[in-house]
């Protein structure tokens, strides 16, 4: 990985609490569409495949839970998605998305908090690139099932080479699993997420239909 493409990546995965995580974003947002696509970032790419393979109403009220710029709604947007709302921790982040202009709201929100949503509030929830370690915890799927509604999705795509973060994944998934919150339906093959700068770091896209509500 070379240092200027390192830089960011590095910052982020070593920031201590979500205060210092923002402030990192807060900062990178400027610049961070360019830094990531140099980095051959997919995810998003392989959200809006989903999406479009499982939402078929264009109409359906999406969140995009970790928002970032706004990846994942300029796409959904190109595909005729139009009742888009995102969250992100990040304020800066947040300015550059409602710049796309493809989202009907943007609000501050953090992942493993309780959300500022009604229950049964989506048709689903959508996230490209913030479950990973000192981002978004396994409690963040809690509040993912109480405001999608049931029969709703939620479509994720999961850092999986972090052993210690994908097994507290696991963990909540396969207990919320077993108390009939949701079902899988949908598991990719591991993919590199930013092949042209790591060939550790590997993600997983998992489908999951929210059965109660």
């Amino acid at each position: 990985m070379s240092p200027n493409k390192s830089h960011w990546l590095q910052k982020v995965s070593s920031a201590q609490n979500n205060q210092e995580l923002s402030n990192i974003y807060d900062n990178w947002s400027q610049e961070y569409d360019e830094s990531v696509l140099s980095f051959g970032y997919n995810p998003p790419a392989v959200i809006n495949g989903l999406v479009g393979r499982f939402i078929q109403s264009t109409d359906a009220n999406i969140l995009d839970a970790g928002v970032g710029t706004g990846m994942v709604g300029e796409l959904l947007s190109i595909l005729g998605y139009t009742n888009l709302v995102g969250i992100d921790l990040s304020l800066g982040m947040l300015e550059s998305a409602r710049k796309k202009q493809v989202y009907q709201d943007l609000r501050q929100m953090v992942l493993g908090q309780p959300l500022d949503f009604t229950d049964n509030a989506f048709d689903a929830v959508v996230s490209a690139g913030t479950f990973s370690a000192n981002h978004a915890p396994p409690e963040s799927f809690d509040e993912f099932m109480r405001i999608v509604k049931p029969q709703g999705l939620i479509i994720v795509a999961i850092r999986v080479d972090i052993a210690s973060y994908i097994d507290s994944i696991r963990a909540k998934i396969n207990t919320l699993e077993k108390e009939g919150w949701c079902q899988l339906v949908e598991h990719s093959k591991p993919f590199q997420n930013i092949p042209l700068v790591s060939e550790r770091a590997t993600i997983e896209a998992f489908v999951y239909r929210v059965l109660c509500g």
